[in-house]
């Protein structure tokens, strides 16, 4: 009797693991109801991303971030590149709503993020590789 209380306690594991919590997660977005007012409590975020030579990507970034599901007033989005070159400069220039933040000297991503966390002023951050395209409701 306790070894099959054990492999039924097994089963309902494994199911739970692969199923039921996808279900589960189903079922409270159901239930949860998102209103215009609380798109008006939502804090600000800045939405950082650094650059290296991305010239080849950087159009379609910049599009794909300015067309997150946020409000626009409380999304920044904050480029930073450091000894880029080719065309990465150019192509952020011609988007007048994103900030650009350029050292002419490489000194690597880690150095170029902590520029970047100087000049933020939200309490949200979000991190996103150039090369990397953000489904329209992450944030």
């Amino acid at each position: 009797m306790a070894i099959e209380i054990i492999f039924w306690m097994g089963c309902s594991a494994i199911f739970y693991c692969y199923v039921g919590y996808g279900l589960l997660l189903y079922v409270v977005s159901l239930l949860r109801t998102e209103s215009k007012s609380n798109l008006d409590e939502l804090p600000p975020v800045t939405l950082v991303v650094p650059c290296y030579n991305e010239g080849l990507v950087l159009h379609q970034k910049i599009k794909n971030a300015l067309s997150l599901a946020y409000p626009a007033g409380k999304l920044s989005v904050l480029l930073v590149a450091d000894g880029s070159a080719d065309d990465t400069l150019a192509i952020a220039a011609e988007y007048p709503s994103v900030q650009v933040i350029y050292e002419p000297e490489r000194k690597g991503k880690t150095a170029a993020l902590n520029r970047a966390m100087l000049q933020v002023k939200t309490p949200i951050v979000v991190f996103s590789d150039a090369n990397c395209l953000l489904n329209a409701g992450c944030l």
